[in-house]
């Protein structure tokens, strides 16, 4: 009887154990390895956090989660210094200098919490996974007396598989206002991405304030009016304004330093450059005349002229951005630029036969290497889409790929770093939404195939997989109007990219995901915001 007890018990612990990662954890995205314990940590007034007072960032990423605690739960928590209370009953944060910056180690206990990490980002990480093994209240923003604030007991060591786990937010096309970018940096830093690039400036508007060229955004960023749905021709007759002033913009910066995203700007050139030339016409080869800010989207054939004052001009730019966007990368676009002026200017023409070019093609590559050039002499790197390839790759440029597997080999090959960029988020989710009044430039990404992708091309060699820096998701705002329709667009997709972009491929699994999902979009949805249900 005694031996049929004890197996009874045996049985039943076992069972509890296997139900315990389906029930309990629903990480998004999924940690690297997992270790699953039996029972809860209860949060109450009785407990501590402990914390290395010697290191101020990692104190006060830990601040910000007490401060969190309390507001939603209403329970207090003391921060106290590791160092002098050896004991602690409660979250103990350790400074383990043998991890990578963004690593951490989770230990939860039935009495002690263990987080473990050389940086306050690590730590910073640890946390928002912390977060997700609390109940969904914690994201809120008041006080919720009927839960039970416990986390199961876990042992989590978690890294990313890419240092580079970005997003490019288009604020040219539709301007967002500081609290609409400060809520994304939010949710980005919730699901462990780390780039922002922010797409500052193309033809439809210049949304940076620069002070030695104020008409930038005294008529650079002022749009008429726009094109409505997918006709050309027919204008909604509304004037759309909006720019980021160097102080707004710099708080922006150091908000999401603070939740480990480096801002990385982009200032389009030599093409998509409309907006500027709008407000500066002798930047351009002087073959129109009239230059507007567009209206429609697609592409201009109004470019930049090679001229020494238009270097001369974007030099001053960037100048005046190296003391806002410390980020080590600088993104100049690159992409569809049209050679018509080129091929028609007089001048164009007689620098192609000074400097020795092929062609236009080389021209562009000219440009390009003389803008890397100031930007390497500051100490800032350059990144730009595929089309920077052409005419002869600028020699220490990375390159955000967004034509597929042969441009990222043709990349690697060269030595030179590339970021994959695969998930255009603003296309249609499903094939009902093609029936719906919502647009979108044309195209389907659906949940699985996001999930599903896989940014390394197999034929790559080891060597060359070094080379892959990351991989981005891009929500350009051609169709995203408002707030609202940048969350409709991003969620639930920007939930599977971040597995992509931090879950190593062999634990990736769809089924696992699916079932974490719906626990993710409560989390969203308890924050305010509205992912998009398919019908």
């Amino acid at each position: 009887m005694v031996v049929k007890n004890i197996c009874l018990f045996i049985f039943i612990v076992i069972l509890y154990a296997c139900q315990q990662p389906e029930n309990s954890y629903f990480i998004v995205p999924q940690p690297n390895q997992i270790e699953h314990k039996i029972g809860k940590f209860k949060l109450s007034d009785g407990v501590q956090m402990a914390v290395p007072f010697s290191d101020e960032k990692m104190k006060n990423v830990v601040l910000q989660f007490k401060e969190q605690i309390l507001k939603t739960s209403g329970i207090d928590i003391p921060i106290v210094d590791i160092d002098m209370h050896k004991e602690v009953h409660g979250v103990i944060f350790v400074k383990c200098d043998t991890l990578s910056d963004e690593s951490y180690v989770v230990d939860v206990g039935k009495n002690l919490v263990k987080v473990e990490a050389s940086s306050a980002i690590g730590t910073f990480y640890a946390i928002q996974t912390l977060y997700q093994l609390l109940p969904i209240e914690v994201y809120g923003n008041s006080l919720i007396d009927s839960v039970e604030w416990e986390m199961p007991c876990v042992r989590i060591y978690d890294s990313p598989c890419f240092s580079y786990r970005g997003v490019l937010l288009d604020v040219s096309r539709h301007f967002m206002p500081v609290p609409v970018v400060k809520q994304f940096i939010d949710l980005m830093a919730q699901s462990k991405l780390n780039r922002l690039q922010w797409h500052l400036t193309d033809d439809q508007g210049w949304r940076i304030e620069i002070k030695k060229y104020p008409k930038l955004t005294t008529i650079g960023s002022v749009r008429r009016a726009t094109m409505v749905g997918w006709d050309e021709k027919l204008k909604d007759g509304k004037e759309h304004r909006g720019f980021y002033t160097q102080e707004e913009a710099k708080d922006i910066v150091r908000y999401a330093a603070e939740r480990g995203i480096t801002i990385i700007p982009e200032i389009e050139l030599p093409g998509h450059s409309m907006a500027a030339l709008a407000a500066y016409s002798e930047l351009s080869c002087k073959l129109e005349q009239k230059y507007e800010v567009g209206e429609t989207w697609g592409v201009y054939k109004q470019v930049y002229c090679p001229k020494e004052s238009t270097f001369s001009f974007l030099e001053d730019v960037f100048t005046e951005l190296f003391s806002i966007f410390p980020s080590e990368y600088y993104h100049i676009g690159g992409d569809e630029c049209p050679k018509d002026s080129w091929k028609k200017c007089l001048f164009c023409q007689s620098l192609i036969k000074e400097q020795g070019l092929q062609d236009e093609y080389e021209l562009q590559s000219y440009f390009i290497k003389r803008v890397e050039a100031f930007l390497n002499t500051n100490g800032k790197k350059v990144l730009g889409w595929d089309e920077i390839c052409q005419g002869g790759l600028a020699p220490n440029a990375s390159v955000t790929v967004r034509n597929g597997e042969a441009t990222c080999c043709e990349v690697v090959s060269q030595g030179h770093q590339a970021v994959v960029t695969y998930a255009y988020l603003d296309y249609f989710q499903e094939p009902e939404e093609t029936s719906s009044d919502l647009c979108a430039p044309g195209g389907f990404l659906f949940l699985d195939q996001v999930y599903e992708y896989e940014p390394i091309p197999v034929s790559l060699s080891a060597a060359e997989r070094k080379y892959i820096k990351g991989v981005q998701a891009c929500l350009w705002t051609e169709y995203i109007a408002t707030p609202e329709r940048l969350i409709r667009q991003a969620y639930p997709r920007i939930f599977a990219f971040s597995e992509v972009a931090w879950t190593r491929p062999k634990l990736k699994d769809t089924t696992s995901f699916y079932k974490r999902l719906p626990i993710a979009l409560k989390r969203l949805n308890i924050q305010g915001f509205k992912e998009y249900v398919a019908k």
